[in-house]
């Protein structure tokens, strides 16, 4: 089993060490660590320095989130927590893309071609059409409307 937490209730109470020291004696295996206060919600920076101290204080796999736009950012959040992995959140909205991206990057150290006009829309018509058949043409569209 796996959790995923913030940093903390705000920037008074930041608690993401003990908690993730209280998962780990209770068989957590995981823990994603999000760096920012639950009062900051997604504004502001995200503080990766209490993702690499989570990482330093436990044995368990530590995953890092937060403010991660692009492979580079990816790249840099691995190097400098030394966290096991990483979480995308809102980036991949709008950009399917990134994690073939970043997987790339990290392999090959360099960047991939961004995708055409051409491969988008193949995959907006897919999208489409796996949204309709599973919540049926009127819902479905409708709520596909938001990812265009």
């Amino acid at each position: 089993m796996t959790i995923k937490i913030r940093s903390g209730w705000d920037e008074k109470s930041i608690n993401a060490l003990e908690v993730a020291k209280l998962a780990e004696s209770n068989g957590i295996s995981g823990i994603v660590v999000h760096p920012r206060t639950k009062r900051q919600g997604f504004s502001g920076k995200a503080d990766w320095n209490s993702i690499e101290k989570v990482k330093e204080s436990v044995k368990i796999t530590v995953i890092g989130n937060g403010d991660i736009k692009d492979a580079m950012d990816a790249s840099n959040m691995l190097k400098n927590t030394g966290c096991d992995g990483i979480m995308i959140g809102r980036a991949c909205l709008g950009n399917p893309w990134i994690f073939k991206e970043i997987i790339y990057y990290l392999k090959q150290n360099k960047f991939l071609e961004k995708p055409d006009l051409k491969e988008k829309l193949k995959l907006v018509k897919e999208h489409a059409k796996q949204v309709v058949l599973f919540k049926g043409e009127n819902r479905g569209l409708r709520e596909f409307r938001t990812h265009l």
